[in-house]
This record gives C-alpha cells, sequence and structure tokens, in this order.
C-alpha cells in the first residue's frame, strides 16, 4: 500500500496523468487504501486480471519497481 498509494491516476483518454493535476481518476483496482490493497493483492494472487493493475502500476509508476514488486507478488504468494 505504501509504496503504490495514490501513486496511480489515469486520465479520460486512459493515459498517466500528473498527480499534482486534479483532473483524472484513479483506476478500479488501487493501493489507495488498506481494504483497496488487500482486493488488489487478492486479484493478483489469483491470476484473475492481474494483468490489467499491473499495467496500470507500470505505465504510472516506476517500471522496476512495478516489475519486482508484481513478479515476488506472483512467485512468492
Amino acid at each position: 500500500m505504501y509504496l503504490f498509494a495514490y501513486k496511480v491516476k489515469l486520465g479520460a483518454d486512459n493515459l498517466p496523468v500528473n498527480h499534482k493535476d486534479d483532473e483524472g481518476a484513479f483506476p478500479i483496482f488501487s493501493f489507495n487504501s488498506f481494504i483497496e490493497s488487500f482486493y488488489s493483492v487478492v486479484v493478483v494472487l489469483i491470476n484473475d486480471g492481474w494483468s490489467m493493475i499491473y499495467f496500470d502500476v507500470y505505465r504510472c509508476y516506476n517500471g522496476i519497481i512495478a516489475v519486482a514488486y508484481f513478479l515476488t507478488l506472483l512467485f512468492v504468494g
């Protein structure tokens, strides 16, 4: 949660927006609160639509950290 909280924000065209702008919205699966983080991790562990979560985080946040986090979560979790 602390790694990706409020870092993933997408605009109307589904492209990442600047985090200081008020335009855009957070995706359905996010890491903004404990419950949302828990639900996102469960979706990744079940392998049901985890690629959508991964691509949103990868595009909006540092790609290397996103790859390391999701690969670790998939293989260790």
